[in-house]
């Protein structure tokens, strides 16, 4: 009866043990990249995004308003532009042309210095399209005219323990220090990158388990004909080799 060699049972075992471990750590690899890529890409979009929100603002704010502005109304009028719900993560902070603070909206996060953020010096050009300005009561036209809107600068902040994208808008008397909380905006984006790092570990062990199979299948030949070849004896050369 034919007997295997243990050293070779062995070498077989190792050789399926690394086909898993290669195949589990190459695919892993290209996972863990097109997972880092994606969203890495997902959060730009995101940024861009809030980007264009703040903008809606800021620059309706500094067409329109100079430093005696209410910033009550300015409250309400942003939250009239971003809903009810993205309101509490949503603040902002007054400066005059020096950039001294006049004052800021309740929820502008303590401490955090509004005078960090420079804002533009160029006049943006082309100015952004505004709704035209509407005439107060008495008036039969409108007799303000939208002041000219400088060049934004965008920032992202880090402030006891929390991620804040700020956007600093001004015209020539004004300067609106605006932001939001980075961290609830992209929500998102978190979930499903953690999503992600759970079943990366399953759909490894499923390669590895693939590549463990694969491996056995494709050494049955080999097996087999070692088998045979091992059957034989002296008096049975002439056994043909199925």
């Amino acid at each position: 009866r034919w007997v295997p060699d243990e050293r070779k049972v062995m070498k077989r075992r190792s050789f399926r043990l690394g086909l898993a471990l290669s195949s589990m750590g190459l695919s892993g690899l290209v996972l863990l990249v097109v997972g880092m890529v994606a969203s890495w890409d997902l959060s730009r979009s995101q940024v861009r995004s809030l980007d264009d929100e703040l903008s809606i603002f800021g620059h309706r704010f500094a067409s329109r308003s100079g430093p005696g502005v209410l910033v009550q109304r300015q409250e309400e009028t942003l939250a009239s532009l971003v809903g009810s719900e993205a309101a509490p993560y949503r603040f902002f902070s007054l400066l005059n042309r020096a950039g001294k603070p006049i004052s800021a909206s309740s929820r502008w996060p303590q401490n955090l210095d509004p005078t960090r953020f420079p804002p533009g010096e160029n006049i943006l050009d082309p100015q952004p399209d505004f709704v035209a300005v509407s005439p107060k009561e008495g008036e039969t036209r409108a007799e303000r005219s939208l002041r000219p809107v400088y060049e934004p600068r965008f920032y992202t902040t880090h402030h006891q323990g929390r991620r804040y994208r700020i956007g600093v808008f001004r015209n020539a008397d004004v300067i609106l220090v605006s932001g939001a909380d980075l961290d609830r905006f992209s929500q998102d984006v978190i979930q499903l990158r953690n999503a992600f790092l759970i079943a990366l570990p399953a759909a490894l062990l499923v390669i590895a388990l693939g590549a463990w199979w694969l491996g056995r299948k494709a050494l049955r030949p080999v097996l087999a004909l070692e088998e045979d070849m091992g059957s034989l004896s002296a008096k049975g050369l002439d056994q043909r080799l199925e």
